[in-house]
Parts: structure tokens; C-alpha cells; sequence
């Protein structure tokens, strides 16, 4: 138990200086329900934290995502063999796309399935060489207590977490290199020949929550059920993070230091707004920045429209149903790796992306430091609770 402990909390060294101190009442606000946003959407995956199917909200004309197309992840490397045949079987997996960054996937690589395309499109782009090394030489060199005592001066050295993750989130739609990563997404999805579509980053929340917005955007669902679905990470997560601050409580952490571990490890309805409020600002409304930004032309809304919705009437859809015919030429299915239709496309599947840092070089490293902290808590208790089962 005592080496768990230290695994979990070399995780959140490494994010410790970003999560800043956390008070019980920091947890994410209600917000108006319009459509059924609960564990009913799990994918029922043992091995893969916050897996979810976006299938079953409703547009704001009435019809249907379709269920069993569009999946939502964590990282795919602690994923069960069990978890693979489901994937593959129940919901004809076809298509991965992993937003993390180059030394995320060296270091928990995804499993190779085979029949199945895994595209990367790195979304944030790392500003450190060394977070890969830094997570082993932290694993093999520091104690439990030595690594709380490290994480208490670093929490109570920042500031409000909150308002550093609603600054971070705001860059991720507004930098060019995120947006650039999005709209290569953007470009799979409308590529799609069958079968479903499983996107993820590190601990399916933030790279993956943001493009779970744009996405349920651009296919009519309103505002209010696209956050619905944004804090859904919370209940999916819950006990993942009980278990972790407990952890932490029994190794000696303060109350602070405890708050700021589960706050690191949700999500939050301020973080929501945030991305929202910086689109509006950028481009004056979701379908203008969809538009510009992300070049979904009306065609292209219609096309997205056509392949991911149905009428609510018709719940018998599969994930292996037929598509338009207006996808690209050079979309492949059957690889292990496929280049997205972007000019850029060629550094996505396996180099660094190239292009610009964000505008915040500080935020774009802290960002992907919290993501990489909260993926690996998560791992480190499925594992565990995997482990006590046998």
C-alpha cells in the first residue's frame, strides 16, 4: 500500500505547483438538465477510466446522437483484454484518435488492435523534454513522505486553481496549435467510413472535454447538455478520487493538500463557461468559431449532421451503419496509424506537431502536467482495485 501511495503521489509532485489550494466548495456548480446526462452512458469498460458513449442527447431540433459511434476515453493503456473484445465486438471500434503528446504516449503507449486505425493529434504541444523522465526519476527516487512534503510547499505556493484552469482552457480554443489539432479531429470525423470513433487523451477530461464541446456543438446540442455532459467526468471519476485523497489523508496530507488533489482530478462548470466565453470573444458565437476556426462550412454541419444523428424515433442504429459518401479520398481504416487531411497532417502520427507554442507557454506545460497527474491517478487505482479482485 505504502508504494501505491508514493506512486499516486509522484503523479501529483508533478502537478502539485498547478493545482494551487482548493476549498470543499470549489466542486463544480448545477447546471440545468435538458437531456439525460448520467452513468448510462458508460461504455462498461473495466480497465479504461471515464469511458462514455456520447450517444443519446438531444438536438435542439429534436433528433438523436446516435448511440455506440462516438466514444470518449482515458488513456487506452490499462485497457483489459476484455475491454478490447467490447470495444471492437459491441461497438466495432474502427478509429482511435489520442490527443496526447509524444512523451505521454512513450510512456503509456496505447495497445495495438488490430483492424483498427490509431491517428495522434497532439493538442497541446509539451514545453519540457524532461516531464517522461522526470515521472521515473520521481518514481525510483523519492519516499512517500518525501514526496508529500514536496507537494505541500509547491500547493501552498500557487495560487486559486480554479482561475489558473479557466485561463488554461480559454488558450486550448483560442491558441493556433490546439485549434489546429481540433479541426484535424474535425477532418476523422467527416472521413468516417463505419464503424465507431474513440477519441482520448490522458484522463479523458480535458483535451477530450474540449473536443466533446466543440463536437456536441457543431451537431445542435444546446449549451446546457454539452456542459451536462462536460461534468459527467465528475461522477465517472468519483470514487477514483475518493480513493486517492484517502490515500494522500493516510499519508499525512493536509486539508489543502487534499482539496487540491481532487480539484486537479474533476472538472468544473467555471472551466465550461470559460471555453465558451473565449469562443465568443474570439468569434462572436460557437457556429462562427465552428466556421472559421474549425472550417465546418454549413456543408460540413450538414455532413456531421447526416452521419451522427438520427430522428428520435429511430433507436436501432448501430455503430456499423452506412455513411455519406462525401468522405476523403485518402481516409484509411485498416492501419495502425492514418494521417488526418490537413497540411500538417504528416507530424501527427508520429513526430511533435509543428507550428507555434500557445500564448502562454506556462499554462500550455501546466495544463498538460494536470491532465498527465489526473490520468495517472486514475491508472494507478484501477490497477490496484484490479489487482485486490484477483
Amino acid at each position: 500500500m505504502k508504494r501505491q501511495i508514493a506512486t499516486i503521489l509522484t503523479f501529483l509532485i508533478l502537478g502539485a505547483g498547478f493545482t494551487g489550494a482548493a476549498s470543499a466548495s470549489s466542486t463544480a456548480s448545477p447546471v440545468k438538465i435538458n437531456s439525460t446526462a448520467d452513468m448510462t452512458h458508460s461504455l462498461g469498460l473495466t480497465g479504461v477510466a471515464n469511458a462514455r458513449d456520447l450517444g443519446g442527447y438531444k438536438t435542439t431540433n429534436g433528433e438523436t446522437v446516435k448511440s455506440g459511434i462516438l466514444l470518449r476515453t482515458a488513456a487506452l493503456s490499462s485497457a483489459t483484454d476484455t475491454d478490447i473484445k467490447n470495444l471492437t465486438n459491441v461497438y466495432d471500434l474502427k478509429q482511435i484518435v489520442d490527443f496526447r503528446t509524444d512523451s505521454e504516449i512513450a510512456s503509456a503507449p496505447d495497445p495495438t488492435i488490430a483492424g483498427v486505425t490509431n491517428t495522434h493529434i497532439s493538442i497541446i504541444k509539451s514545453t519540457s523534454s524532461t516531464t517522461s523522465s522526470a515521472v521515473t526519476s520521481s518514481a525510483t527516487s523519492s519516499t512517500a513522505q518525501n514526496s508529500l512534503s514536496q507537494m505541500v510547499a509547491m500547493i501552498k505556493a500557487m495560487g486559486d486553481p480554479n482561475a489558473y484552469m479557466e485561463n488554461t482552457y480559454s488558450q486550448m480554443v483560442t491558441s493556433d496549435y490546439s485549434i489546429s489539432g481540433y479541426k484535424d479531429f474535425f477532418n476523422i470525423l467527416l472521413n468516417r467510413q463505419s464503424g465507431s470513433i474513440l477519441y482520448h487523451c490522458t484522463a479523458g477530461k480535458d483535451r477530450t472535454g474540449v473536443a466533446s464541446i466543440l463536437l456536441l456543438s457543431a451537431l445542435g446540442v444546446d449549451k446546457n447538455t454539452v456542459i451536462q455532459d462536460y461534468l459527467l467526468t465528475n461522477q465517472f471519476v468519483q470514487s477514483t478520487v475518493d480513493a486517492t485523497v484517502k490515500a494522500a489523508a493516510a499519508a499525512g496530507a493536509d486539508q489543502s493538500t487534499q482539496d487540491g488533489i481532487r480539484i486537479l482530478s474533476t472538472v468544473d462548470v467555471n472551466w465550461a463557461n470559460s471555453i465558451f466565453d473565449a469562443i465568443n470573444t474570439k468569434d462572436g458565437s460557437m457556429s462562427q468559431y465552428l466556421n472559421k476556426e474549425m472550417g465546418l462550412t454549413p456543408d460540413k454541419i450538414s455532413q456531421l449532421k447526416s452521419m451522427y444523428l438520427e430522428s428520435s424515433s429511430n433507436t436501432s442504429d448501430t455503430a456499423t451503419s452506412s455513411t455519406t459518401s462525401t468522405t476523403a479520398s485518402n481516409a484509411t481504416s485498416s492501419s495502425t496509424t492514418a494521417t488526418p487531411s490537413t497540411s500538417n497532417a504528416s507530424s501527427k502520427t508520429s513526430n511533435p506537431k509543428t507550428g507555434s507554442d500557445m500564448p502562454m507557454a506556462a499554462h500550455s506545460a501546466g495544463f498538460l502536467l494536470c491532465d498527465i497527474i489526473a490520468g495517472g491517478i486514475i491508472i494507478v487505482i484501477m490497477l490496484q482495485r484490479r489487482k485486490s479482485a484477483k
